[in-house]
């Protein structure tokens, strides 16, 4: 069999072969691309949410003081952070409970931090 026999018989098959991969292959590649997309946009709205509940829960001691409602605290810093950053809440569409724990456990933190750093 010559080269020119061997490709006369091979290539038909290695195109039907080629159409159905090529474009397989494609869609594998855009469907991950699609997944890693989607994981770094959570990321990024995860943790624009996490700064804007810092940030909230700044604020909301700065407003009601120490002896402040803790309740009324962390609603202050949810609602900050619906107004902060919207993008975010809409895509990671949290309930409102969940905000406002979150927004507790920063107040908390944000407690321990500053009892851990006297005033200078």
């Amino acid at each position: 069999m010559t080269q020119d026999e061997f490709w006369t018989t091979v290539t038909p098959a290695l195109l039907n072969f080629l159409s159905v991969a090529v474009p397989a292959l494609l869609g594998y590649i855009a469907y991950l691309v699609r997944a890693w997309v989607a994981k770094v946009t959570e990321a990024k709205d995860r943790e624009a949410l996490h700064s804007a509940l810092e940030t909230g829960a700044a604020a909301a001691e700065q407003k009601y003081g120490e002896m402040g409602d803790k309740l009324a605290k962390a609603a202050f810093a949810a609602d900050y952070v619906k107004k902060s950053v919207p993008d975010a809440i809409a895509n990671l569409n949290p309930p409102d409970d969940v905000l406002v724990k979150l927004a507790m456990a920063k107040r908390e933190n944000l407690e321990q931090r500053n009892a851990q750093t006297p005033p200078c």
